[in-house]
C-alpha cells in the first residue's frame, strides 16, 4: 500500500485527467519509473490504483482475521458474509478491471461466496440432518459452478493472450466507444499481427522502444567497425 501511495501521481496523474480511459493506459504504460510495480496496478484501472491493496486486506480478513471469532458461531458466518457483501458492493460501484470479463468474474466469484456462507449461516442454525444434507449438496453445486466457470473464462482469457492479449483487446474496445462519441468511423481491429501492433497504443508504444533499441544497436556497430577498420569506414 505504502508503495503504491508513493507512486499515486504516476499511476492516475491530475494532468491527464481530460483524457479518455484507453488514453490514460497508454501513457501509465510508457512511464518506466514505475515498471517495476507493474503487478501491482497493471490489471486496474487509473482511477482504482489502490484496489490491489484493498483486494489484500479483504483476502487477509477472510483467512486470517475470521479466526479469532468464536470457531463455528453465528457470528463469524455472520462476519464473513459482511465482508463478502462490501465486496461485492466496492466491485459493482467502482469496476476496477480493465478487462471487463475480469470485473463479471470477480463479481460473480464473490456473489457465490455470499451464498456459500449464506448456506454455512443455514447450516449453523438447522438442527434437522436432512435439511443439512440439501444444503451440503446446494454448496457443492455452488463449488462446482464456481470451478467450473473459471476453468472456461481462464481458457478463453489464455487464448487472447496467445492472439494478442485480452488488455489489448478490451482497449479496442474503449477507442471504438470514444470514437462513436465523436462521430468518426470505428476502430477496426486487425488479426494481422504488425497491423495489430500498429495500431495498437499499447503494442505500439512496444514496437516504437524495439526499433529505438535496434537502432542503438545498429549505431554501436557502425562505431566499432570504424574503430577498428580504420578511416575508410566514416562515410557508413
Amino acid at each position: 500500500m505504502l508503495l503504491l501511495c508513493k507512486n499515486r501521481r504516476a499511476l492516475n496523474p491530475k494532468r491527464h485527467q481530460g483524457k479518455t480511459l484507453a488514453e490514460k493506459l497508454a501513457i501509465r504504460d510508457k512511464d518506466h519509473s514505475i515498471k517495476h510495480m507493474a503487478f501491482l496496478y497493471y490489471a486496474y484501472k487509473p482511477g482504482v490504483w489502490w484496489f490491489e491493496a484493498y483486494e489484500s486486506w479483504r483476502r487477509l480478513l477472510m483467512t486470517g482475521g475470521l479466526v479469532f471469532i468464536d470457531q463455528g458461531s453465528v457470528l463469524q458466518v455472520q462476519c464473513g458474509l459482511l465482508i463478502t457483501f462490501m465486496s461485492v458492493a466496492m466491485l459493482c460501484w467502482f469496476k476496477p478491471y480493465v478487462a471487463k470479463r475480469d470485473n463479471w468474474l470477480a463479481c460473480f466469484q464473490q456473489v457465490n461466496q455470499f451464498l456459500i456462507l449464506s448456506i454455512v449461516l443455514l447450516m449453523t442454525t438447522k438442527d434437522s440432518s436432512k435439511e443439512n444434507m440439501a444444503l451440503s449438496y446446494a454448496m457443492i453445486i455452488l463449488y462446482t459452478a464456481c470451478a467450473i466457470s473459471m476453468i472456461i473464462i481462464g481458457g478463453f482469457n489464455i487464448l487472447e493472450e496467445y492472439k494478442g492479449g485480452s488488455r489489448q483487446l478490451d482497449l479496442t474496445d474503449l477507442l471504438n466507444i470514444e470514437l462513436q462519441k465523436q462521430g468518426e468511423p470505428e476502430f477496426q481491429e486487425q488479426r494481422d499481427s504488425e497491423a495489430f501492433e500498429k495500431d495498437n497504443p499499447l503494442a505500439g508504444a512496444k514496437e516504437k522502444l524495439k526499433k529505438d533499441i535496434a537502432i542503438d544497436d545498429t549505431n554501436v556497430g557502425v562505431r566499432s567497425r570504424q574503430d577498428t577498420e580504420g578511416n575508410d569506414m566514416v562515410g557508413l
